[in-house]
């Protein structure tokens, strides 16, 4: 921020008829008496007064005309610095160079882009430089930076003010004391002869003296006007730095502005921290208590996935369908398919075995499927099946009872020769042994 204090030097003062005394301002002041290009607007001004003057003597050869031009270029480089009377404008075209210098050194320093380098950046820099810096330090030192600017004994921003309120008066003794005197001495001398000490070289020599009156007068409104826009630029930061607002719950005052924005920071830090060592202890507690202890359950705050079944959770989906379908749920251990489809041939036929030998089961599916023609009271019937509208059990309880009607352990010999000699073969392969 260059708010290096430093005392204002200038030679003019070497050969000054009045008694100056000392002017301190700061580095900020000369930072922003540079142009874009990084040259001074004062040293500029000087060198457009020296080119007015040498302008002079080479346009205007007679000296007792010089005192007339002198104070036209007099009040051309007042209004270039001051601004003309009655127009609304604050500065001239040398003193609005300086305050436009103002809002590019402002808008730099005060950008929150961090990678920009201005005091935004500097600070977050060293907020992450745990070694030098840290949060706590920070907030620290921008408190105190604060209080150094806007301190109204004997900060930044007062000093800058009594520097300005300095210039203007050594701006206007400069003027009404120096200046004014020179070009009267300028008109005397080119109205007198050289016997009386006038004449052409006596007026160089005052010429001289006015040109350098009016470069040291000229210089010094600048930096006045300098020391003003620093204080406006001073102003801005100690806004953006914040202001005091109240105290918190812990007796800390709460700030506006960067400081704010820190201490929000902390305080979240400090939330975070203690939920930390919460559960740090909780844990603690529970290794000190042993196996024969209560523990805690910390529960972990990620995502939790239901519970799948081993089946992929489709027998549940069978159940949840039966129940809206109306059905009964079946419950217990569920058979094999070849086991259900084994028991209910079992208590279907019970008339007829499983014969044994290696071709037992190819001609016990064929003596099946010649008797169940039989059972139904169809014999030119071939298709295995239940009628329409008739429930399960409905169709077992008919298949059962006419079974037990017209098919006993042993058939007659109509229907065994209706069977054809697959049911004669499982007969033969069955005989002397009870029906099931």
């Amino acid at each position: 921020m260059r708010i290096t204090p430093k005392a204002f030097v200038d030679d003019y003062d070497e050969r000054a008829r009045f008694a100056q005394q000392p002017i301190t301002d700061f580095a900020l002041v000369d930072y922003i008496l540079l142009r874009e290009d990084k040259s001074a607007i004062t040293g500029m001004v000087s060198a457009e007064v020296e080119q007015d003057f040498a302008g002079l003597l080479g346009r205007v050869p007679d000296h007792r005309a010089w005192e007339g031009e002198v104070r036209r270029i007099v009040a051309m480089r007042q209004r270039d610095v001051d601004g003309r009377v009655g127009t609304g404008t604050a500065y001239g075209p040398k003193g609005a160079e300086v305050a436009h210098a103002r809002e590019r050194f402002e808008a730099a320093l005060l950008s929150r882009n961090l990678d920009e380098g201005g005091l935004y950046a500097e600070l977050y820099r060293l907020l992450d430089d745990q070694e030098r810096g840290g949060l706590e330090y920070t907030i620290d030192l921008v408190a105190k930076l604060h209080a150094r600017l806007d301190d109204a004994g004997g900060g930044i921003i007062a000093r800058l003010r009594a520097a300005e309120e300095a210039y203007a008066q050594r701006a206007s003794r400069l003027n009404a004391e120096q200046l004014q005197a020179s070009i009267d001495r300028l008109q005397q001398a080119a109205q007198s002869s050289f016997l009386t000490g006038g004449g052409r070289k006596a007026s160089e020599k005052y010429l001289n003296q006015v040109r350098d009156d009016l470069i040291a007068m000229l210089q010094a409104r600048l930096r006045a006007i300098a020391c003003r826009e620093a204080v406006v630029l001073l102003e801005h930061v100690a806004q953006f730095l914040g202001v005091p607002q109240d105290m918190d719950e812990r007796g800390e005052t709460s700030w506006s502005g960067l400081i704010g924005e820190f201490q929000a920071r902390r305080k979240r830090v400090r939330s975070l921290l203690s939920v930390l060592d919460a559960d740090t202890l909780r844990l603690q507690d529970a290794l000190a208590r042993g196996d024969g202890g209560t523990f805690f359950v910390i529960r972990d705050k990620g995502v939790e996935l239901p519970p799948v079944a081993p089946d992929g959770g489709r027998a549940a989906g069978r159940s949840r369908r039966r129940r809206r379908a109306g059905e009964p749920v079946r419950r217990g251990p569920r058979l094999d398919h070849r086991h259900r489809r084994h028991a209910g041939r079992c208590r279907r036929h019970r008339g007829v075995a499983r014969p044994r030998g290696a071709g037992a089961p190819a001609r016990y599916r064929q003596a099946h499927r010649q008797l169940e023609p039989l059972r139904r009271g169809d014999a030119g019937a071939h298709r295995v099946g239940r009628r329409r509208g008739r429930s399960r059990g409905a169709e077992r309880r008919r298949r059962g009872s006419a079974g037990r009607r017209g098919l006993p352990g042993h058939l007659p010999a109509s229907a065994a020769g209706r069977a054809g000699p697959a049911l004669l073969a499982v007969q033969r392969g069955r005989a002397g042994r009870r029906p099931l």
